[in-house]
């Protein structure tokens, strides 16, 4: 028995003593580094279905040589350090790379591997370890190489159980699309020819999954079920996928399905199961040969040029779904505009937009037909369409906002529609300024900025847009701007910008004005009522002189007057408070309106002075009266 072989037995039996302990043999040759172990990943997961897995996790384990020799080796050992609970499963090992290996089972938990170098230099062999789990949860394996010393690796592998059902329409996806497309993520609209062939019309692919949601495509059996037209089958590869019938129950993991024709013009409606659970219903229209042809002008307003797109053309079948047809040809009844032309290509199903050439300045009208002869027999022929070719010579450029009035810094939009005597010009650039209109007060432009000297305009409206945001402060805007040449007149266009907080300034001040004017007003009338009060009082003295000379009752019509007099003075009292409290007022207006607010503080105190004065003087006048009275009563009583 040779020298290495002894030394690996002893090796196999020393780790078998110690259960899950990691231990290797010692090599006869071991030109190996001591910590060359290597795993090339030190975690892992993988997902098993709930009767376990067929598919192993692995990860490779890679010894290093420095300068092996033909005869060098190493022995490497796995163990499984744990497992969740239920496990009957072991790791294993697979020779890989250039070096030789071979493994050797020592009992049910343990694995060596003995991994070889061949040839001369340095050089580097691995061997894969490998596990198939049959329960969820976490595995960890060490892998232990000694060479001068216990080199130990671990890794973990994390299995999730596959998910089980049950299947929601929810969360489950079908997309439908044309051919074999298998990468759809969204529907198309498919239209096919009703005439039989191998070839499927569409492919819907349907990923089934549950609540969380999971997918369960592999483990869900689907049933198409046709309704209308046509004919469906189920497979796991969409270009292999053959006409099964109208009800199809396909197996587990099959999810492509595809629609055939079965000869009849019509709508195909297919309706996708899982068990009795709807999870999606898909359409595919199939046409049988064109018998209307319906022409849709986007550009009634052409340039002679080619204009491209300018009018659609859309086949239908004798139950009106978009149909087929190889060649359409453009029938004019004004040659000198628009020219006949030959066979065009062919209409798609959803409609071919096809370009006019304009021959000159005027007005055509244009068909299409299947025949170049729209008077043949067999000739499918469209509806007639009038167009308008224009000569592009602008004449007009008028410009409008679309409104009559802004908010000061609001967003407005001005509209340029240039335009001929014959009416708007076609879609393009229109050289019809001399440079970029401007604006009387400042706007802020937007995207596109305000008109330059070329104009483009767009669809069969002659127009362009521009956006701006008018000026921060009130006004008239006036936006102008001058033709390229004599030939063209150009329209400006005007707004106001009114409110915002300049014009609540204004206004604010004009309330100031008018409450000091009031103020003013009151005022007035104080002074009024104080010029009234001398008279009043003269009129009071000359009632005493009659009391007087009548004796008694004239005395007492004296001091009846005198009493009046007091009410009098009292109401002039009273009015020079309220002038007094009116001046109060104006003046904390006038605080607001600048000047116009303290030329009326000024005048309520310039009157404030003069009624004081006119009432000292009043009751000076009544206290003389009122002594002249009593003078009068004491005469009378002698």
């Amino acid at each position: 028995m040779s020298t290495k072989t002894t030394f690996k037995r002893i090796a196999l039996v020393a780790v078998a003593s110690l259960g899950f302990g990691l231990m290797t043999a010692i090599p006869s040759n071991a030109a190996v580094n001591g910590d060359g172990l290597a795993l090339a990943s030190a975690t892992g997961s993988a997902t098993i279905p709930v009767s376990g897995s067929t598919t192993p996790v692995t990860v490779v384990a890679t010894s290093t040589f420095l300068a092996a020799a033909s005869a060098d080796a190493v022995t490497v050992t796995v163990a499984l350090q744990s497992a969740p609970a239920g496990n009957t499963v072991w790791p294993t090992w697979t020779s890989v790379g250039t070096g030789t290996g071979s493994a050797g089972e020592l009992d049910a938990s343990l694995q060596v591997i003995t991994i070889s170098a061949i040839g001369s230099g340095a050089k580097s062999h691995a061997a894969t370890i490998s596990l198939a789990p049959n329960v969820a949860g976490t595995y960890v394996v060490g892998v232990t190489q000694k060479v001068a010393g216990t080199v130990t690796r671990t890794l973990t592998w994390t299995v999730t159980a596959a998910p089980v059902g049950p299947v929601t329409a929810a969360n489950s996806t079908s997309f439908l699309n044309a051919t074999t497309n298998t990468d759809a993520t969204a529907d198309a609209v498919v239209s096919a020819s009703k005439d039989v062939n191998a070839v499927q019309a569409a492919t819907v692919v349907v990923t089934a999954k549950n609540a969380t949601p999971s997918d369960l495509t592999s483990s869900t059996a689907l049933t198409a079920v046709v309704t209308g037209v046509g004919t469906v089958g189920i497979g796991t590869a969409a270009g292999s996928l053959v006409s099964q019938g109208r009800y199809v129950v396909g197996a587990a993991g099959a999810n492509k399905i595809g629609i055939f024709s079965d000869g009849t013009a019509g709508v195909s409606t297919v309706s996708i199961y899982a068990g009795t659970l709807l999870l999606s219903t898909e359409t595919v229209t199939f046409y049988g040969p064109a018998v209307t042809l319906k022409a849709t002008v986007a550009t009634t307003v052409l340039g002679i040029i080619s204009n491209t797109e300018a009018v659609t053309v859309t086949a239908f079948d004798v139950l009106g779904n978009p149909s087929y047809v190889s060649a359409v040809y453009l029938v004019s009844d004004t040659a000198a505009t628009i020219a006949t032309t030959g066979a065009l290509v062919a209409v798609a199903t959803a409609g071919t937009k096809y370009a006019i050439v304009g021959a000159a300045a005027g007005t055509a009208s244009v068909k299409f037909s299947t025949l170049a002869d729209p008077t043949a027999t067999g000739a499918v022929v469209s509806n007639a369409t009038a167009v308008r070719v224009s000569n592009n010579t602008a004449t007009s450029v008028v410009f409008t906002f679309d409104k009559a009035s802004y908010l000061p810094g609001e967003a407005a939009v001005i509209t340029a529609t240039v335009s001929n005597a014959a009416g708007v010009l076609p879609a393009g650039e229109h050289g019809v300024l001399t440079g970029a209109a401007t604006s009387s007060l400042v706007m802020t432009a937007g995207t596109p900025s305000l008109p330059s000297g070329t104009i483009t305009t767009v669809g069969n409206t002659g127009q362009a847009t521009y956006n701006v945001n008018m000026p921060l402060s009130s006004g008239s805007v006036t936006l102008s701007a001058t033709a390229a040449n004599d030939t063209i007149t150009v329209t400006g266009a005007t707004v106001e910008v009114t409110g915002g907080v300049a014009q609540d300034a204004v206004d604010a001040a004009n309330d100031a004005t008018d409450a000091a004017n009031a103020a003013q007003d009151a005022a007035n009338a104080a002074a009024d009522a104080a010029d009234a009060a001398p008279a009043a009082a003269q009129d009071a003295g000359d009632m005493a002189v009659a009391a007087a000379e009548a004796a008694g009752e004239i005395a007492q019509q004296a001091a009846d007057a005198a009493v009046e007099a007091t009410d009098a003075a009292n109401a002039a009292t009273d009015a020079a408070n309220a002038a007094a409290e009116a001046a109060d007022a104006a003046t904390d207006a006038a605080n607001s309106a600048a000047e116009a607010a303290q030329a009326a503080t000024d005048a309520v105190a310039a009157l404030s002075t003069q009624v004081a004065s006119l009432i000292a003087g009043l009751k000076a006048q009544l206290t003389a009266l009122t002594n002249l009275v009593i003078k009068i009563q004491k005469k009378v009583k002698a």
